[in-house]
């Protein structure tokens, strides 16, 4: 705790206004589909709000928020849901 005596805790509201378009953007990544993505970044938040960790500084919530999207868009890929829905690979217009 050298720069920040006090563990950070943030609310809800501060942790969504600060990582909801960096957990879509890894889940996206990973997934491939916007609404894969969305619904990852749901399970994302509403993991963290279930068990609501407390850290030294907010670079060790960032990497704890990049590590919890990355593990449940790799969880989401092998659900059969993810499995029998995907990407569309041609363009209709």
């Amino acid at each position: 705790m050298a720069e920040n005596e006090n563990p950070v805790a943030s609310s809800a509201e501060e942790v969504l206004k600060r990582y909801t378009n960096m957990v879509l953007r890894i889940a996206f990544q990973i997934v491939k589909t916007t609404a894969g993505a969305e619904e990852v970044g749901q399970e994302v938040f509403l993991k963290w709000q279930i068990r609501h960790p407390r850290f030294e500084s907010l670079q060790q919530e960032k990497d704890y928020m990049v590590q919890l999207a990355i593990n449940t868009s790799r969880n989401y890929l092998h659900t059969s849901w993810a499995r029998y829905t995907g990407a569309l690979t041609e363009t209709f217009y």
